[in-house]
């Protein structure tokens, strides 16, 4: 795999962030066709597909993905493809045989939970990330929650991603009940996953369980992008449907907070 570029020059290939108008990006995670639509309605950045019954990764179906592709023209597309230790080789290129063939997914995501004690995680994760389309980049997922999840460090994740071409590494909560990105590590902390995953030339995500209420500690965090699926459904539980009010209000706070020059 060939090193990626600077991830700032990356990411604006991918019409994520424009040049006019630097800012935090706003990822927004649905589950079917209803919700596309109501994320595709408001200035998102990335629309990410999951299912969120299945996990933090939770891979969707094929039919659901489809139904979103074809109306989502022009929009950046990620998709959650579920943890390592769940999938084969075969099962991912079959998922991508049944999806209809659309250059506007950007980027994938694999967790890699259950993979601490594998000598071999590396060489799966490589093997995995061979059977994805030319055109879907790589995401360098790692678990602030990494003890619980049984995966290996953020470091380990992001180093690892560098080599394999990723050119976005995201930091996520693996157990969606122990409680927001800030009460499982420090801003400190947070701000060295962003400066290592920079160094490395990858824009970072920053995601789990985030509130507008933490929007001010996102932005001294400063990340690339930041992931919401919680924050923007009704009684912001995240296996409940999204709501157009609780997302105006989100990307608004966003817009307001976190843009900078």
């Amino acid at each position: 795999y060939a090193r990626p570029n600077k991830f700032m020059d990356k990411l604006l290939n991918h019409g994520i962030l424009q040049p006019e108008n630097r800012h935090i990006g706003l990822l927004i995670s649905v589950r079917n066709e209803t919700e596309a639509r109501i994320a595709i309605g408001h200035d998102i950045d990335i629309l990410d597909i999951k299912e969120p019954e299945r996990g933090s990764l939770g891979r969707p179906d094929a039919r659901t993905v489809n139904q979103i592709l074809a109306f989502a023209e022009g929009q950046c597309v990620s998709i959650a493809l579920g943890e390592l230790v769940e999938m084969s080789t075969e099962s991912l290129l079959r998922f991508f045989e049944e999806i209809e063939p659309n250059k506007n997914i950007r980027f994938a995501k694999i967790g890699l939970s259950k993979m601490k004690d594998q000598d071999d995680w590396r060489q799966n994760w490589e093997q995995a990330i061979r059977c994805l389309p030319d055109h879907v980049a790589p995401v360098a997922g790692a678990y602030v929650d990494h003890e619980k999840a049984a995966s290996p460090t953020i470091e380990q994740v992001f180093e690892t991603g560098y080599q394999l071409g990723c050119c976005m590494a995201l930091v996520d909560t693996f157990d969606k009940s122990a409680g927001s990105f800030l009460e499982l590590d420090s801003i400190e902390n947070f701000i060295h996953y962003r400066q290592l995953a920079n160094s490395l030339q990858m824009g970072f995500v920053l995601a789990g369980s985030v509130g507008i209420r933490s929007l001010a500690v996102v932005r001294e965090i400063a990340p690339q992008i930041v992931g919401v699926r919680g924050a923007v459904c009704c009684d912001q539980n995240r296996e409940s449907a999204i709501d157009v009010h609780a997302l105006n209000r989100f990307s608004e706070s966003l817009r307001l907070q976190t843009a900078y020059c």
